[in-house]
């Protein structure tokens, strides 16, 4: 397999059962059944393929305690000591992993990066000798790994989405029942903004057409509202000292000036 995206610290791979349906006996028992994952070795340190959060992590079996876990069946630690990652498109998952040799640091919501080691190939688990049974889901579904190892598919790195905490921006309440807005402030009425509803507010225009304008944000699009004391009021929070936006003026509420740079 000519390996582009990588798992391992090893420039060659063994593949000793890959992806599909296969018949497997161990302890005894002979079966058939769905493989979810691909085995790999050699015995090295594992790695992530790109950057991601630990969304899942186990530590605690011992290699010596295989045999037990084959014997009795102990289904809920047959994956023996495991890492599981999110990226951007996907969740892989590193099974077996030796016990002792995933870092400290290697916890629930830690970000690995790109090449960052996560453990060892282990025996650890239903494990019939030391290799790494990785896993890919795309969502909840369980494909190919090998699709991704060769780069048929890429690893898309994670990153967190942080919302947007609108708390103590400047802010326009409406205290009518319908107050038209425009996509400039000379231009044609284009619909009515409802009572009540509260809006980041960026600033406003100089006297137009006998009014200032208001600059606020309304289903994902700048528009403009007139300002007039019946129709809204205008929040400037003290903790906001500046805004940037694209029209130049100063705006102020008693407490303090907030400046409104033209871009």
């Amino acid at each position: 397999m000519n390996v582009v995206n990588h798992v391992l610290k090893a420039t060659s791979y063994k593949v000793t059962s890959p992806f599909g349906m296969r018949t497997l006996t161990i302890g005894g028992k002979t079966t058939t059944s769905m493989h979810y994952g691909i085995d790999l070795g050699p015995r090295v340190e594992v790695i992530s393929p790109a950057r991601g959060k630990i969304i899942e992590v186990r530590t605690t079996v011992k290699e010596s305690q295989t045999a037990e876990i084959i014997a009795k069946a102990i289904t809920s630690l047959y994956r023996g000591n495991y890492v599981f990652i999110k990226h951007g498109n996907v969740v892989t998952r590193y099974v077996h992993l030796a016990f002792g040799s995933i870092p400290t640091r290697i916890k629930v919501g830690a970000i690995v990066e790109k090449g960052e080691v996560i453990g060892t190939v282990g025996n650890t688990g239903y494990s019939t000798g030391p290799h790494l049974h990785f896993e890919v889901l795309e969502g909840s579904k369980q494909v190919d790994p090998a699709i991704y190892l060769t780069g048929q598919k890429n690893f898309v790195d994670y990153y967190d989405i942080i919302p947007i905490n609108r708390e103590g921006m400047p802010t326009l309440k409406v205290n009518v029942q319908q107050l038209n807005y425009r996509k400039t402030p000379n231009g044609d009425r284009i619909g009515t903004l409802p009572q009540n509803i509260v809006l980041p507010y960026f600033g406003k225009s100089p006297l137009i057409g006998g009014y200032e304008w208001a600059e606020v944000l309304f289903e994902n699009q700048i528009v403009y509202c007139a300002i007039h004391p019946e129709w809204n009021s205008i929040n400037i929070p003290f903790k906001v000292q500046e805004v940037e936006k694209s029209i130049n003026t100063t705006l102020s509420n008693g407490q303090i000036e907030v400046t409104v740079k033209t871009l």
